[in-house]
């Protein structure tokens, strides 16, 4: 016998009216954030995000007459009614907006006041909330990753990364993609999403995405690059989301492997690569995305924004 459910339609429609966030409306009810997904789905309650050429005509209206202020994000989150970062993805795709744009203080401001209001509403998701390590304390611990990197040797990293993968074979999570053979991200299931990932920072993502309501496959297709036989074979992206049709890969850094892995992607399926979006996590791996002719997304912008949900990393 089926159990009985935690919220009626109406309260979940009432809810969702209310927050406007799945997350929100899971965390109230102590519901799974894709049952609630699902159901509001179901209820035709979800605004579909694939844009219509009368909504992408006003998008270029209004971006024109707003010029280089970001601040009317807020108008359009409520005239589009779909989430800031739907809005620009699909900006940076009519070509609306430059990639190279560097934070204006203006913004770096209205960034670093937000994050203190939901601080302050929902306290430091860490808890640190005014706390520093002192000079001294981040002199030596510097100083002993700077010793522990510098005694480990070519062997010593081998037998790591073969432990690693002893151990990821023994739990049935070890990966087929020889690109995180030598990986130091945390990977595993998280039990608050049901799924494997290799790392925090795809975790949270995938945490990002259902906090805006948006649907997301983990790693649904592998791209095989047909005539090669030595070196990249293929490319698996992080994540796939059909409410928009788009590629998401969230990059640490771009080495060489994977730098050919990009540029072979761009060569071999440009229909598909032109709907990726690289979400990385550092200014190096910014820049080559951007010379490699990807779209790009901060992780430390979504962090910045996101990081008071629950089970963050």
């Amino acid at each position: 016998m089926a159990g009985k459910r935690k919220a009626t339609d109406e309260q979940l429609l009432s809810a969702y009216a209310e927050h406007g966030s799945i997350w929100a409306v899971a965390d109230k009810f102590q519901m799974c954030g894709q049952s609630v997904h699902e159901r509001l789905t179901k209820l035709n309650a979800i605004h579909q995000w694939k844009w219509t050429p009368e909504e992408d005509g006003l998008l270029v209206t209004l971006y024109e007459k707003a010029g280089d202020n970001r601040g009317f994000l807020d108008e359009l989150e409520k005239i589009f009614k779909r989430h800031k970062t739907n809005i620009c993805t699909r900006a940076r795709k009519l070509h609306l907006t430059n990639k190279n744009r560097k934070s204006t203080e203006i913004t770096i401001a209205m960034l670093a006041e937000g994050q203190r209001q939901r601080i302050a509403k929902n306290g430091h998701p860490r808890g640190f909330l005014g706390k520093n390590h002192s000079v001294d304390a981040k002199a030596i611990i510097a100083a002993k990753s700077r010793k522990s990197a510098a005694i480990k040797t070519e062997e010593d990293w081998e037998k790591r990364a073969r432990k690693s993968n002893l151990t990821r074979a023994s739990n049935g999570t070890k990966s087929t993609d020889t690109e995180n053979a030598y990986s130091r991200t945390v990977s595993g299931k998280r039990k608050d999403l049901g799924c494997f990932f290799r790392s925090k920072t795809e975790a949270n993502f995938a945490r990002f995405l259902n906090a805006v309501g948006i649907r997301w496959e983990y790693e649904p297709k592998v791209f095989f690059f047909d005539g090669i036989t030595k070196g990249i074979l293929s490319y698996t992206p992080d994540f796939y989301c059909p409410d928009n049709d788009g590629w998401y890969e969230v990059k640490g850094w771009l080495d060489g492997p994977s730098l050919t892995r990009m540029r072979r992607f761009k060569r071999y399926y440009p229909e598909e690569a032109d709907k990726l979006v690289i979400v990385a996590q550092s200014k190096k791996t910014y820049k080559q995305a951007l010379e490699l002719g990807y779209d790009v997304m901060r992780y430390e912008e979504i962090e910045k924004a996101y990081k008071t949900i629950p089970n963050w990393e």
